[in-house]
């Protein structure tokens, strides 16, 4: 079930949170060709957030998901192709994450100067990522959302 949830982290490390009975229904601003969600905030460095979140409907418990100071855009870029005749390895993608060093199987490619990723989720399987080669990092043109890589690699993520 959605709804406004407030969470902070307590002096324990574990998290706080509210979910907001009295708030029945959320906005968005409309700008243009641009969306924002209205009267959310998160700062991850302290653990203040404030957003549209996922809890149980049965005990209104969070469930760790949350969407706050969203902006949607009309997405103009055009959408990343792997050259026909490219042969997809697997390579191994790995970065630091609640548990630790984690880590999962991709396909990707290096055509020229360029570096083809595919797999990041299973929710998008044929999502994938287009960027350049350099010395020590590889960047990608901006789209929808950014990664960062290990190496202080930054990618962009095209679905």
């Amino acid at each position: 079930m959605l709804g406004v949830v407030h969470v902070t982290r307590n002096d324990e490390g574990s998290f706080d949170y509210v979910y907001e009975e009295d708030v029945t229904e959320v906005t968005f601003t409309v700008d243009g060709d641009k969306i924002s969600l209205d009267d959310t905030y998160g700062d991850f460095s302290s653990y203040d957030c404030r957003g549209l979140g996922v809890v149980w409907d049965d005990d209104l418990t969070w469930i760790g998901y949350m969407d706050f100071n969203s902006v949607y855009t009309l997405f103009t870029d055009e959408v990343t192709t792997i050259p026909e005749g490219t042969t997809l390895e697997d390579w191994s993608m790995t970065w630091v994450g609640d548990n630790g060093r984690e880590g999962k199987m991709v396909k990707g490619a290096i055509v020229g100067n360029d570096v083809y990723i595919q797999d990041f989720s299973e929710y998008a399987s044929r999502g994938r990522d287009q960027g350049a080669q350099s010395a020590m990092a590889w960047s990608s043109s901006p789209a929808s959302s950014t990664s960062v890589w290990d190496r202080a690699c930054s990618s962009t993520w095209m679905a």
